[in-house]
C-alpha cells in the first residue's frame, strides 16, 4: 500500500481518491500495528475529498482518545460540525473488534480499574454479557464491589496491568558496583 502512495506521489496525475480511501480504511482497520502518520505524510493534503478528511478526523479521535465522539462518528449520531459519512464502517465487525481492542490497550495503560459504565461507553458495547466476554478474552476480570456508600457496583479489573508496564526498579539496571565505576569515571 505504501508502494502505491509513493507512486502517486511520483505520478500525482493518476491520483485515485477512491484508493486512497481505502488504504486508510485498511490502515485504520490495522491501528494497532501501522502507523497511519507514514501514509498520511505520502498524501497530498491538497487533494484531500470528505472521505479522506473523514477516515483523518477518526484517526484523529482514536489518537486523541475521544472514543464516544468516534462511536457517535461511526453510527452516524455526529454532533458538532462533522458532516463525513462513515455509514460504510457499521457493517464491518472485524473493524469494530479491531478499534475496540485498541482502546481497551489505551484503557490498559490508564486505568487499573474501571465501572463497566465507563468501559461500556468507551468501547460501545450495551450488552453486559458481551463485554465481559469481550474483556475475559483480553485478561480482564469483572467483579461486583460495594463502594462507601454501600451500593453494589460492576467494576473492571485489568489483570494483566503488570505485562503491558512492565515495571522494573531501579536496581534493576544499577546495582552498587556499577554505580561506584560511573561515579569513577566521571570524576576522572
Amino acid at each position: 500500500m505504501l508502494t502505491l502512495l509513493r507512486l502517486f506521489c511520483l505520478y500525482p496525475h493518476c491520483y485515485d481518491k477512491s484508493v486512497i480511501k481505502k488504504i486508510l480504511v485498511c490502515v485504520l482497520y490495522n491501528i494497532n500495528t501501522v502507523d497511519m502518520n507514514i501514509y498520511l505524510s505520502l498524501i497530498n493534503p491538497n487533494i484531500y475529498d470528505d472521505n479522506i478528511k473523514g477516515i483523518v478526523y477518526l484517526h484523529d479521535l482514536i489518537k486523541e482518545c475521544q472514543f464516544k465522539k468516534l462511536w457517535n462518528c461511526i453510527n452516524n449520531k455526529s454532533e458538532g460540525n462533522n458532516n463525513y459519512d462513515y455509514s460504510f464502517l457499521q457493517n464491518y465487525n472485524n473493524f469494530t473488534c479491531n478499534i475496540r481492542k485498541y482502546i481497551l490497550n489505551s484503557i490498559t495503560l490508564s486505568f487499573e480499574k474501571i465501572s463497566i459504565k465507563q468501559i461500556s461507553e468507551y468501547l460501545n458495547m450495551e450488552n453486559v454479557e458481551e463485554i465481559e466476554k469481550f474483556l475475559n478474552e483480553n485478561k480482564w476480570t469483572v467483579k461486583k464491589i460495594k463502594n462507601k456508600d454501600g451500593e453494589e457496583q460492576t467494576i473492571c479489573i485489568n489483570e494483566n496491568i503488570e505485562n503491558i508496564q512492565n515495571r522494573k526498579n531501579i536496581s534493576t539496571y544499577f546495582n552498587d558496583d556499577n554505580v561506584t565505576s560511573y561515579i569513577n569515571k566521571l570524576n576522572s
